[in-house]
């Protein structure tokens, strides 16, 4: 029982690579972020700056080391 073989036009086409599309169309690899998505970051970014600091606060459990691993 073989299958039958798959025709040309239906058979997945290679996928194009990101920079080889930007070349063709032009269009920025990376684009510019928006202001939202700056503020996003930032936000996110300053959100893990303030939970490392309180994490540094706690005292630790006896024999605990830190940031060795």
């Amino acid at each position: 029982m073989s299958r039958a073989p798959i025709p040309p036009d239906s058979r997945r086409r290679t996928p194009v690579r990101a920079s080889a599309r930007a070349r063709e169309t032009g269009a920025p690899l990376n684009p510019p972020l928006s202001d939202a998505e700056k503020r996003m970051i930032i936000a996110l970014f300053e959100g893990l700056a303030e939970a490392d600091h309180n994490a540094s606060q706690r005292p630790r459990a006896a024999g605990q080391t830190r940031g060795t691993s």
